[in-house]
């Protein structure tokens, strides 16, 4: 018996590429942004600024001047993403007129002002990417430990389903043993019935045998019996004739020619008789020739009378004793066929219908069971008769009068 296809598999499949082509994408792009170089700028500083030596001025005199703040560009904050290298600006401050050493020391202080607050930026860039860095990768973490624990559960779910599966074909291989041990014991049975019926069809047979038998007799008889009454019939005709004959030799011919006439019609009778009955055409044929050497035997007719009638007396006394016989065997086979009778009733009666329904019931069931795709095992002890089993075993224990 094959497995039965794992259900979901295909989603399972689909739902495992997914995650690690993500997974896999993930990996790469923390791999390539970690080792990227940010963008720097290149700044030209000046320590000392050319002072042009001219008149000193009086002081009180000269009017104020006021510092000219140095056209520096501001700092631009460094990201990730790839841009085009930029221009780097001459910062260097147009000197128009000469400054004074105050000046110069203001500009320097600013200098060094604007240089620390482009490491400050860098130093909070450094930072605030490690700190992403750190979120990133916890984040992976726990989408990795999210999977794997996705990935755990999915495997104990096939593994149940798989153990439950090998359990169901356990199951029905038990059941498919069974059914085989029960089928076997049923076909015994069946078997046994079937040798039972067929002796009981002889039975039968021997009894349908004899009782034609019977019958054939009781028909020869009869035939017998109508032959002799023909026959007496046929004598007494004959000798009322041979009255008439020597009494009325006048009236001879006529009686000759009506005698003639009726042997005719007679004969075409005996033709019909022996087309519609093919068995009595030899007997038919018989009478005619002893009515033949009657009639040229006139003269031992008396002779031949009364050895007929001892023949008859004979013959009555054979007929009596085989209708007695008959009848004795009527009577018998009577009631043998009431015995039979009686015997098929309570054949009946017996419990040979619950059989029939156990048949039925479990035909039913290995239908049903078929459309499910699951084994029948009818064996009343699968697990051996070795084990201790409680219960009636599936069997039922009946005795009649056939059985004994």
């Amino acid at each position: 018996m094959q497995d039965p296809r794992e259900r979901g598999r295909l989603r399972a499949l689909l739902l495992a590429t997914i995650i690690h082509t993500l997974f896999f994408g993930l990996l790469l792009f923390g791999v390539s942004w970690q080792t990227k170089q940010p963008e720097t700028i290149d700044v030209d500083l000046w320590e000392d600024i050319p002072i042009s030596q001219a008149a000193p001025l009086d002081p009180k005199l000269a009017p104020p001047v006021e510092p000219v703040k140095p056209n520096v560009a501001e700092p631009k904050q460094l990201v990730t993403q790839t841009k085009p290298e930029p221009k780097i600006k001459d910062v260097r401050p147009k000197v128009d007129k000469p400054r004074t050493e105050p000046e110069t020391k203001k500009l320097k202080e600013e200098l060094a002002n604007e240089k620390r607050k482009q490491e400050q930026a860098a130093l909070d860039y450094e930072k605030q990417r490690k700190q992403e860095d750190a979120q990133l990768r916890q984040h992976f973490e726990q989408e990795k430990k999210k999977l794997e624990m996705e990935q755990e559960t999915a495997r104990k779910e096939h593994d149940a389903e798989k153990q439950k599966l090998l359990e169901q074909a356990e199951l029905a291989l038990e059941q498919k043993r069974k059914a085989e041990e029960e089928k076997r014991r049923v076909e015994d049975e069946k078997r046994k019935t079937e040798d039972e019926k067929e002796r009981i069809d002889e039975e039968k047979r021997r009894a349908l045998e004899e009782k034609e038998k019977a019958e054939e007799e009781k028909r020869k008889l009869q035939e017998e019996r109508k032959k002799a009454d023909e026959e007496k019939k046929e004598e007494k005709r004959k000798v009322d004739e041979e009255r008439k004959r020597t009494l009325e030799e006048r009236k001879k011919t006529d009686e000759e020619k009506k005698r003639l006439v009726e042997e005719k019609q007679k004969a075409e009778e005996d033709k019909k008789r022996l087309v519609e009955e093919k068995s009595k055409a030899e007997e038919e044929q018989k009478r005619d020739k002893e009515q033949e050497k009657k009639r040229e035997e006139d003269k031992q007719l008396a002779e031949e009378k009364r050895k007929e009638e001892e023949q008859k007396e004979r013959e009555k006394k054979l007929v009596d004793e085989k209708q007695k016989e008959e009848e004795k065997k009527k009577i018998e086979e009577e009631k043998r066929i009431a015995d039979e009778k009686r015997k098929d009733e309570e054949r009946k009666k017996q419990p040979k219908n619950a059989a029939d329904q156990v048949w039925m019931a479990r035909y039913l069931l290995v239908r049903l069971c078929e459309k499910y795709g699951v084994d029948v095992n009818f064996h009343c002890k699968p697990l051996g008769k070795d084990l201790d089993w409680n219960g009636s075993g599936m069997h039922a224990n009946f005795s009649n009068t056939a059985l004994r």
